[in-house]
């Protein structure tokens, strides 16, 4: 086993970044969602399913700063159009697709945040790799 803590870069943001990952997720050798909040000194790492009863999420969420989800769909904004005078908080859900969307179906209060996506500027190569 390696680690890699000691590489990774610290990014201070005003955005205080709230990770949702799937159980399954956890066990994934890559373990990007815990790599961003030990980046991310503005971060949670919350794991689960049904954060209904979470106080840490519930308490996040009732904050003074407005709530995003990361979450693509016809409704979402792009990033780069929100004008940003205050904080925000940025709920980012971990997982595959499957599990990603299984976090914000079984989540009314994470469906019901109004939605930002990443549009590339270009497309991407990830698929021509694939």
């Amino acid at each position: 086993m390696v680690c890699y803590c000691a590489q990774l870069p610290r990014l201070p943001t005003r955005t205080r970044v709230l990770v949702l990952q799937h159980p399954r997720e956890r066990r994934v050798g890559i373990g990007t969602a815990r790599m961003a909040q030990l980046a991310l000194p503005n971060s949670v790492l919350r794991v689960g399913i049904d954060f209904s009863a979470d106080p840490v999420v519930t308490a996040t969420l009732a904050g003074a700063a407005p709530s995003y989800l990361l979450f693509p769909g016809p409704e979402a904004r792009d990033v780069r159009e929100l004008a940003l005078a205050q904080p925000i908080t940025l709920v980012v859900v971990d997982g595959t697709w499957s599990q990603a969307r299984t976090l914000v179906r079984v989540n009314p209060a994470l469906a019901a945040l109004p939605r930002l996506a990443f549009t590339p500027l270009r497309p991407s190569d990830y698929d021509r790799i694939r």
